[in-house]
C-alpha cells in the first residue's frame, strides 16, 4: 500500500548497483538489431535491488528461450 511502510530484520542487505550501462552501442543499431538486444537488472532499471536483477534476469532469460524455440 503506498505510503505505508515494513522494518524487516535482516542481517544484510545487498544493492545490485551497475557502475555504468553501455547503451552507447545501441545508439548506432538498426531498429532491426534493436529488436535481438535484451536487458534485464541495472541495465534496464538502473541501481536497483539485487531481487529485482535476478527476477529481471529470469524473466528475460525467459524471453529468450520463448524467442530462440517459438
Amino acid at each position: 500500500v503506498e505510503g505505508e511502510s515494513e522494518m524487516i530484520d535482516c542481517d544484510t542487505v545487498v544493492l545490485a548497483i551497475g557502475s555504468k550501462t553501455a547503451t552507447d552501442v545501441l545508439d548506432s543499431a538498426s531498429e532491426d538489431s534493436k529488436k535481438k538486444v535484451y536487458v534485464a537488472g541495472d541495465a534496464l532499471y538502473g541501481p536497483k535491488t539485487v531481487v529485482l536483477a535476478i527476477r529481471t534476469g529470469r524473466e528475460t532469460a525467459a524471453q529468450i528461450h520463448k524467442d530462440l524455440m517459438g
